[in-house]
């Protein structure tokens, strides 16, 4: 059984977690926040007491749901960086240099 004190404080930040992860306007970091969310959830609902385990499992459904909400989003955003990142380079071009 976990301290009561200790579920409580993962539990509130899994909350912390899923209010920070929806303001945060990039869907990689909003997916990151989730995540976090609900890891923060699962202890205190493998061995918490009742009061935080039913918290938990709010906090875990919610960070689910928003994630799985959030994931298309994800999607389209790491194939755009994976766009920029494998696009060959254009050779420098030199700037052109006004006589003085």
């Amino acid at each position: 059984m976990m301290k009561p004190e200790s579920a409580r404080a993962l539990m509130w930040s899994g909350a912390i977690l899923i209010i920070l992860g929806a303001a945060v306007g990039a869907p990689a970091g909003a997916m990151l926040c989730m995540g976090l969310a609900a890891l923060c959830a699962l202890a205190p609902i493998i061995v918490g007491p009742l009061g935080p385990r039913i918290a938990g499992a709010v906090i875990l459904a919610v960070a689910l749901a928003i994630a799985v909400q959030m994931y298309p989003l994800y999607q389209k955003e790491q194939e755009r960086y994976r766009e920029r990142a494998t696009r060959p380079q254009s050779p420098a071009q030199p700037q052109p240099t006004s006589p003085q």
